[in-house]
């Protein structure tokens, strides 16, 4: 999916990842110019925030994403964990 967004026809403006991590799937998308991402873990979002100044991060589950984002987006993707890991909120 990286490499598809770094194809010169396929400029998007505003991308979302619902579930960012540390950053490391949006670490390649430097020239869009709007970023936004969700972390629900307290810590790793701080890290994300730490490591992505000019990205939009909000410390909380995806499910809390307000309704004027509805088709706002270009791109929305992310490696969601499918671990066995919980994380309590």
């Amino acid at each position: 999916m990286q490499e598809a967004l770094l194809i010169p026809e396929i400029r998007p403006e505003r991308f979302l990842d619902p579930s960012a991590g540390t950053g490391m799937f949006i670490s390649t998308l430097k020239d869009v110019p709007e970023i936004h991402c969700f972390e629900k873990d307290r810590l790793t979002g701080r890290i994300l925030s730490s490591l992505y100044p000019k990205s939009r991060v909000t410390i909380d589950g995806f499910q809390s994403i307000q309704p004027y984002y509805n088709g706002y987006f270009d791109v929305v993707s992310s490696n969601i964990p499918f671990g066995n890991t919980r994380i309590y909120d």
